[in-house]
């Protein structure tokens, strides 16, 4: 499987450091979750959805980037909101992140605990391009697991997966790169490490709303490609 690559990225506005996408890669498990879809297949298998930071144990107060869709950034930021702003830019130097996860990164209990007002003119001022985050988090979770186009939306945009809103996550998988056809390879040869399927049953559960979620035709050429 190959993606395309941004050459590219907004820097976070601190220091001019360079964001480090092996550092992102290796923490990915530790940042998010498999919510849905193709990645059932690999939570069976133990490939788990561990707590980022610590911080990913508690629900989202709120869905997908609304954290700054009534937010405004103040005049005059509290000490607070600098040093959420600080942390912000530092976490972003490590890890892609939704607008709502940093929300939730900064204000969960169990990682930096600001008050939400600091925290909202944080994400409001940091500066990211969130488009360019949903990317990086597509092609992250594609490094470690195979989705169908629909899957992976789902995943971007799950309170428990990216967070980022159905734009950006419809964005980022346009973009991306992934040969479809080819996931839908991987998927059936996971279903079939850990089951028995005959031709129509395995196109079923990948082309399926409650399978794998990849259209007739790949879920047949995945098929047709094991010689099933």
């Amino acid at each position: 499987m190959s993606a395309v690559r941004i050459p590219t990225a907004p820097e976070a506005p601190s220091a001019g450091a360079d964001r480090n996408p092996a550092a992102r890669v290796t923490g990915w498990l530790r940042r998010h979750r498999l919510a849905s879809g193709v990645g059932a297949a690999l939570l069976v298998a133990g490939i788990a959805t561990t707590v980022a930071f610590g911080a990913h144990g508690a629900p989202a107060a709120r869905g997908a980037d609304s954290v700054g869709e009534t937010a405004r950034a103040t005049a005059a930021p509290t000490r607070e909101a600098e040093r959420a702003l600080s942390s912000a830019q530092t976490y972003l130097e490590s890890f892609p992140f939704s607008k709502s996860g940093l929300f939730e990164q900064l204000t969960s209990a169990y990682a930096d605990g600001y008050a939400k007002e600091a925290a909202r003119w944080a994400v409001e001022t940091v500066g990211v391009d969130w488009d360019v985050e949903a990317f990086e988090v597509a092609l992250d979770y594609l490094d470690h697991a195979a989705f169908s186009r629909a899957g992976l939306v789902d995943q971007l945009t799950a309170m428990h997966g990216g967070q980022f809103t159905r734009g950006q996550a419809e964005h980022a998988v346009r973009i991306v790169g992934a040969d479809w056809r080819q996931q839908a390879i991987e998927v059936a040869r996971e279903y079939l490490a850990f089951g028995s399927y005959g031709r129509d049953a395995l196109v079923e559960r990948l082309s399926s709303d409650q399978g794998a979620r990849f259209t007739r035709a790949q879920a047949e050429y995945a098929v047709d490609t094991l010689g099933l």
